[in-house]
């Protein structure tokens, strides 16, 4: 845990533009028609998130599975972002309006800004079944470390920094 301040934000805001990991998000928890510059003036409180340690796109018996596995009501600390009835092309970057898909994902590194404290988590998902086995799952969360990194340094998380 760490002194809660706008980090999320100006975590987010530091990316590089032609990043190399997918997702970033920032959700805004002010909810009064926030505006950018509102956002940083009055020190929002916010979740960001970068990568996706699980990701579960459109409905199949597979991915229901597997969101058994990864959450439940015994993952208290995980959260799941994303979208319903938007089916997500990442080739092209586009969302459309689908009836019954969706895309979610749970972040690989997840910081989480609340009135009193902000809290950091890394999360680390594998199996033996799937295309994403230990190494794999390391070596992403891996790159995401490394691209917080090298966005802004005064931003180094202890222990873990360059």
């Amino acid at each position: 845990m760490v002194p809660p301040s706008p980090k999320a934000l100006s975590w987010f805001c530091c990316q590089p533009e032609s990043s190399r990991v997918y997702p970033l998000i920032f959700i805004s928890k002010n909810m009064d028609n926030p505006t950018c510059k509102s956002l940083y003036v009055n020190g929002s409180r916010g979740v960001f998130g970068i990568g996706a340690a699980v990701s579960f796109v459109n409905s199949s018996p597979r991915n229901k599975s597997l969101i058994k596995r990864y959450i439940s009501t015994d993952s208290t600390n995980i959260v799941a972002y994303g979208f319903m009835d938007v089916n997500l092309d990442n080739d092209s970057i586009s969302m459309n309006h689908e009836d019954g898909c969706f895309s979610f994902f749970i972040p690989q590194i997840e910081l989480d800004e609340m009135e009193s404290v902000s809290i950091l988590t890394m999360t680390l998902a594998w199996d033996n079944f799937s295309l994403s086995n230990f190494g794999k799952a390391l070596h992403l969360l891996e790159v995401s470390l490394n691209q917080h990194g090298a966005a802004d340094p005064s931003y180094a998380m202890v222990g873990l920094g360059p």
